[in-house]
């Protein structure tokens, strides 16, 4: 893999993405939980009747076939070519490199799902599969905007319409990826002073992940380091 370009990695373009967003998609780039997929929504129709010839596909709560192209497996020179290039694409979650970073998770329903279902209720993102995050031409997608928003805005209690009843899980997900888990009570504290909003503040270079598996990419020291930032950066 090549150095993190928070540019590329995040697969928006800065001028048009609002800022937050940016460094949130780039977070996730950065662990190694985005990818970049080119297919068409008729590519992937076309992918899904063939593996249909051999039985099912499996689909989202939703009805639609869970992603089967090969954008994960893509090499990241390929990735930067096709993007310079100005390919269409979307930038998806990888939805089990994803789950292998959470433990299990589940929220509170007070009202009640479409069969009934009320109490702790237990997340199931991976029914989602690779969900998209941001496409070319949309800076960020509704399953992100709606995690960052309702962080911002100290939201703790969500009232949805049955139809993204299980889109829950997906935002479960994500709020636990990015560290938005809602604080029943406490103060986070940096030297001495209170974080008011830790899901914008622990970015670098103040904050940085250190995963359970070392990893490193096909670089040198130095760029692993910098992960595409300006030596000047820091």
């Amino acid at each position: 893999m090549m150095p993190v370009d928070l540019r590329l990695y995040a697969l928006v373009d800065p001028e048009r993405a609002n800022g937050r967003d940016l460094a949130v998609l780039a977070r996730l780039a950065a662990q190694g939980l985005t990818f970049a997929s080119f297919e068409s929504r008729s590519e992937i129709a076309a992918l899904i009747a063939g593996h249909n010839q051999q039985g099912p596909w499996p689909r989202d709560p939703d009805g639609a076939p869970l992603y089967s192209g090969r954008g994960r497996s893509l090499p990241a020179a390929e990735r930067e070519r096709r993007i310079a290039a100005g390919e269409p694409y979307a930038l998806r979650l990888d939805m089990a490199a994803a789950m292998a970073r959470t433990a299990t998770l589940s929220w509170t329903e007070t009202g009640a799902g479409p069969a009934g279902e009320s109490g702790s209720l237990a997340a199931r993102p991976e029914q989602w599969g690779d969900v998209v995050l941001a496409r070319k031409e949309t800076p960020t997608s509704y399953h992100l905007a709606v995690v960052i928003d309702d962080a911002r805005q100290g939201v703790t209690h969500v009232v949805r319409g049955q139809d993204l009843f299980w889109a829950t899980s997906v935002h479960r997900l994500l709020q636990a990826l990015l560290g938005l888990l809602p604080r029943e009570s406490g103060e986070i504290l940096w030297n001495g002073h209170v974080v008011e909003d830790p899901g914008t503040f622990f970015v670098p270079p103040r904050a940085a992940f250190t995963g359970q598996v070392p990893r490193l990419f096909s670089e040198s020291l130095r760029d692993n380091i910098l992960l595409g930032l300006p030596v000047n950066f820091f």
